[in-house]
C-alpha cells in the first residue's frame, strides 16, 4: 500500500471512493436522499474541479495549505483518500485539521487509515502545525478510530449540512509527534 499525494489524474477513482464510502459509512446518519444524490460522475465532476485547482495551486488546495493523499493498493487502485491544512478558527485552540478521511470499507482494520492520518497529520506538523482536530457525525460508529489514534473529544456542535440538521464531535490532538510512530521511517512522505 503506498500513501502519496493526490494527483488530477486520480478524480475518477477518489469519487469512486467517496461515494462507496458515504453509501456504507453515513447510511442511517445522514438523510438518504444526500446519499442518494452522489452519483460517480457528478462526484468524479467535483473531485476533478478539486485536483485542477491543487495541481495548479500546488502545494495549496481550496485554502492556502490544504492537501489530499491517497492510499493506493497495487491490486485494486485507489481505495482511500485524506486531506488536510489549516483549521478554520473553530474558537478552539487547534490549528491543523484532519478535513476528511474516507477508506473502503474492505480495506478498513489494516492499518491504512492509521497512516493515511499520520501523513495528513505529520505534513501538518511539517508547516508548522502543532495540533489537530477533526469533525465526525456524533452518530458515526467510526467514531472509535480517531479515540484508537489519541484523540480525545473537545467540542460539539450542530450543522445543518447534507439536508439534515446534524451532530458532529470534534476529536483534538494536542501532539502531532504521536502520529511519527504509526510510520516507519522510510514511509515517510513517499
Amino acid at each position: 500500500m503506498v500513501i502519496r499525494e493526490a494527483k488530477e489524474t486520480d478524480a475518477v477513482s477518489i469519487a469512486r471512493v467517496d461515494v462507496d464510502t458515504w453509501r456504507t459509512t453515513y447510511a442511517g446518519i445522514v438523510p438518504q436522499e444526500s446519499i442518494n444524490s452522489r452519483s460517480y460522475e457528478q462526484r468524479t465532476n467535483a473531485w476533478h474541479a478539486c485536483l485542477s485547482v491543487f495541481a495548479t495551486l500546488r502545494p495549496n488546495w481550496f485554502t492556502p495549505g490544504w492537501f489530499i493523499y491517497v492510499a493506493e493498493d497495487d491490486a485494486a487502485g485507489i481505495v482511500g483518500f485524506a486531506g488536510g491544512g489549516p483549521s478554520p478558527d473553530y474558537g478552539l485552540p487547534f490549528s491543523g485539521e484532519l478535513g476528511f478521511i474516507y477508506l473502503l470499507k474492505s480495506y478498513q482494520r489494516r492499518g491504512t487509515g492509521r497512516r493515511l492520518a499520520a501523513m495528513v497529520a505529520l505534513k501538518l506538523k511539517r508547516q508548522g502545525h502543532d495540533s489537530m482536530l477533526v469533525w465526525v457525525f456524533s452518530a458515526n460508529q467510526n467514531r472509535a478510530f480517531y479515540e484508537a489514534l489519541g484523540g480525545r473529544p473537545i467540542a460539539e456542535r450542530f450543522v445543518d449540512r447534507y439536508g439534515g440538521h446534524l451532530a458532529e464531535t470534534a476529536y483534538g490532538w494536542e501532539d502531532l509527534e504521536i502520529f511519527e510512530k504509526i510510520l516507519k521511517p522510510d514511509q515517510l512522505f513517499e
